[in-house]
């Protein structure tokens, strides 16, 4: 006989946790906003199993890396709130394998629900020959199938980190970050280690690893160095194995999953990228057509380049050299201009619906008024054809300010683009991505539409931030944003739109 303990509460005994049995509430409870019942007042006595039932946890070439058993079992608690998969639906084969595949499987789930927006939830078994067109989410489809390799140590790292970031924004404080910050850390330091001895044949695991410690990092609050850090081991890794290995597969999934990453930190940074190049804006996408989203990336390959060649010859005395330059450098703005215009042109003559309109507001007061669109993917896209268009007016005004005398292209662009002033036409394409958020911060984009929200809310808050007062009613719109992101759980947010932005402080002197 076995005595059946008291100081176990009923919710913790019929989900099979551990319960510490303290007072008033155990500890399992408090942290998954259960109540309590508390604990039965006599003891019982049930009869003893012929085996004793195996502990859970993990193999033990990865246990003392990631979390002790005690640490796992009580985050794999909350994961039946969080990836609604109730842990007494569950068969539990008592086999260390099985835990160890369960609780992957659990973390995997989390991580889609938590990001995948619901218009294109799809069942984590089922992957599609042609990958779904998202701005960063097409890598999910793989992690499933990925986290099943038993020997695949960093993605199981890299899930838990990811996971335990998730479920870290929606306890209470008293579940502190410690968790959260432990798993990253660990995760980082068997990426460092995978990194020095990394091969050909182990790329995918590397790239999906590195894609979970990408999201986990936007989840920390402060600078987002480690961001960079993943985005820059991305772009080596993918060079080194050349644009053919992305065509399908696997492989392509991640491609697209990371392009816009990369993209993103190329014109942040002001940097020319491989991703530049004919090579890889034709290659990977060969056998499959691409997205919108990955046709307008394509389309905006040229702009790391241009602000790259603009920073060259701004803020130094002219010479005749740079007057060459610079016209070449309004043309190239003024064709990528014309590109981004044919590339909404075709949308919208292959499109079966508007690519954007005003929603009625009748039934639901607002601040401003709120543009929707027929789906995620098109929110993603014409939202950066604005950031991009205004990145284009703002650097070519910034480029003629610079020059001694009035440049005829400058004059020409504008006139061809029907541009009264940069001032105006930047301050309506601010207004519109203002008028956007609310589609991408519905509860229904989970935390994809939020995040996929970072370059366009940049552009937005640089230009609200010039000339004097004018867009005072923008400024509190986008800060009232960054609240809610943060609520969220993308912490990094506030520092990366507020202080860390490349444009601001290039675009106040206009």
């Amino acid at each position: 006989m076995r005595v059946r303990q008291r100081s176990v509460c009923q919710n913790c005994r019929s989900k099979k946790l551990g319960c510490d049995g303290k007072l008033p509430e155990c500890s399992q409870c408090l942290l998954t906003g259960r109540q309590c019942p508390g604990y039965p007042a006599k003891w019982s006595f049930v009869q003893s199993q012929s085996k004793p039932a195996q502990s859970r946890r993990l193999p033990s070439n990865v246990s003392n890396q990631v979390l002790s058993s005690q640490e796992i079992v009580s985050n794999d608690s909350h994961l039946e709130d969080f990836a609604c998969q109730p842990s007494n639906e569950i068969s539990l084969h008592q086999t260390r394998g099985a835990a160890c595949k369960l609780r992957r499987a659990e973390k995997v789930d989390l991580i889609i629900r938590s990001y995948v927006p619901d218009e294109e939830l799809f069942p984590p078994d089922l992957i599609s020959n042609e990958p779904r067109p998202r701005i960063c989410g097409s890598w999910v489809e793989v992690l499933p199938a990925m986290s099943e390799n038993p020997d695949s140590d960093i993605i199981l790292a890299a899930a838990n980190a990811l996971s335990t970031s998730i479920m870290s924004r929606r306890l209470s404080e008293r579940a502190s970050s410690i968790n959260s910050t432990r798993s990253y850390l660990t995760a980082l330091q068997m990426m460092r280690e995978e990194l020095g001895t990394a091969k050909k044949s182990s790329d995918r695991e590397l790239l999906a690893s590195i894609m979970c410690l990408s999201l986990a990092e936007v989840m920390f609050p402060g600078p987002t160095e480690g961001l960079k850090m993943h985005i820059n081991a991305v772009a080596r890794i993918l060079q080194a194995n050349g644009p053919q290995r992305y065509q399908t597969g696997v492989s392509h999934r991640l491609f697209i999953g990371f392009r816009p990453l990369l993209m993103i930190n190329a014109i942040q940074c002001r940097t020319p990228s491989f991703l530049g190049s004919d090579n890889w804006k034709m290659i990977p996408f060969a056998i499959f057509r691409p997205s919108p989203m990955q046709s307008l990336l394509s389309q905006a390959a040229a702009l790391p380049l241009i602000l790259h060649r603009i920073d060259n010859i701004s803020g130094r005395e002219a010479s005749i050299g740079d007057q060459t330059e610079a016209t070449s450098i309004l043309n190239s703005v003024g064709d990528l201009l014309n590109s981004l215009n044919e590339w909404e042109a075709s949308e919208a003559n292959n499109a079966t619906s508007p690519l954007y309109w005003y929603r009625d507001q009748s039934t639901k007061a607002s601040e401003i008024p709120c543009i929707w669109f027929p789906g995620i993917t098109m929110a993603n896209a014409i939202t950066y054809i604005w950031a991009f268009r205004i990145i284009c007016l703002y650097e070519m005004e910034r480029l003629a300010s610079s020059l001694p005398q009035a440049n005829f292209d400058y004059w020409r662009i504008l006139k061809e683009h029907h541009i009264e002033s940069v001032q105006k036409s930047s301050a309506n394409l601010l207004r519109q991505i203002c008028e956007s958020m609310e589609y991408l911060l519905q509860e229904e984009m989970k935390l994809f539409g939020p995040a996929s929200t970072i370059l366009p809310l940049q552009v937005a808050y640089a230009v609200a931030t010039t000339n004097g007062n004018q867009h005072n009613l923008e400024l509190a719109v986008l800060k009232k944003v960054v609240d809610r992101l943060v609520c969220k759980g993308l912490q990094s947010f506030p520092i990366m739109i507020f202080e860390r932005n490349s444009f601001l402080h290039r675009w106040d002197r206009l």
